[in-house]
């Protein structure tokens, strides 16, 4: 997870600066004093070791390379300034690493791992190849959506360490991430069919956005398996009936992982 995508989600403590969130192995609410969200670094799975030992970081900065145009187009976005923002490389970047989170976190990998049985390779090689060809799809499917963001949610938004929800595997052809707590993306399919490449608008959110940022708050709790972040413990303490170690581990059982054989490339 980008640390400068959780620092839109920076609030107070009495006088100290932190990020409320809820540690879902234990269902405790707990506040990590800072901006650097410490309990969101991952010793990522899917980094092996070379055989001198050090970390081969190859597929990490594969993941990373398009992180910086993230950063700031989501920090504009919580500020409500992304009007002015026309760099349409980093515009391209941050869209690509919104959907390459759907697929980064160290859950998700380990789920893939789980799921292989590959005779021919490893299964951390079988794997990275699947989630490699995965991210590819979705770049080529999403590449001329529609996206919008929408700013001043009338709902705060929570976020997990898997930000990027697809609601196309359950019938309904919209993609949505948050970019802060009241910011978020949203990308459905181009009226267009001809037009060959993405669009991107930004437009303050109205009262009937309340229904999307419900929605993406329900599947935020339904996907995380790690930890969820508000901005205030009061809004983590509301919905902790629902986060129990007992129910996130009764989600997990239902978790699937679909497993190619062929691996992708970055487009």
């Amino acid at each position: 997870m980008p640390k400068g995508l959780l620092k839109s989600w920076v609030g107070r403590e009495g006088s100290e600066v932190g990020i409320h969130y809820v540690d879902l192995s234990t269902g405790a609410v707990r506040f990590e004093k800072g901006r650097e969200a410490c309990f969101a670094i991952t010793n990522y799975i899917y980094v092996p070791e070379r055989i001198n030992g050090e970390r081969d970081d190859a597929l990490e900065d594969w993941f990373s390379v398009d992180e910086n145009g993230l950063a700031v187009f989501s920090q504009q976005a919580a500020a409500g300034t992304l009007g002015s923002f026309t760099n349409e490389k980093l515009i391209s970047q941050a869209i690509r690493a919104c959907i390459a989170l759907g697929n980064r976190s160290a859950y998700s990998m380990f789920m893939a791992i789980s799921a292989t049985e590959a005779a021919d390779r490893s299964p951390h090689e079988f794997a990275v190849a699947n989630i490699l060809r995965s991210c590819s799809q979705k770049f080529r499917a999403f590449s001329a959506w529609d996206f919008r963001v929408l700013y001043d949610l009338p709902v705060p938004l929570l976020i997990s360490e898997r930000p990027f929800l697809d609601f196309t595997p359950r019938g309904q052809d919209m993609v949505v991430m948050a970019l802060g707590p009241r910011a978020i993306l949203m990308g459905t399919p181009s009226g267009d069919p001809k037009r060959p490449q993405m669009s991107l608008g930004v437009c303050p959110a109205t009262p009937e956005h309340s229904r999307v940022a419900i929605m993406h708050n329900f599947a935020t709790k339904e996907m995380a398996r790690q930890w969820v972040v508000a901005s205030s413990r009061s809004e983590l303490e509301a919905m902790l009936p629902q986060l129990t170690p007992e129910k996130v581990l009764e989600r997990r059982k239902t978790d699937r992982v679909i497993v190619g054989t062929a691996s992708g490339s970055r487009p």
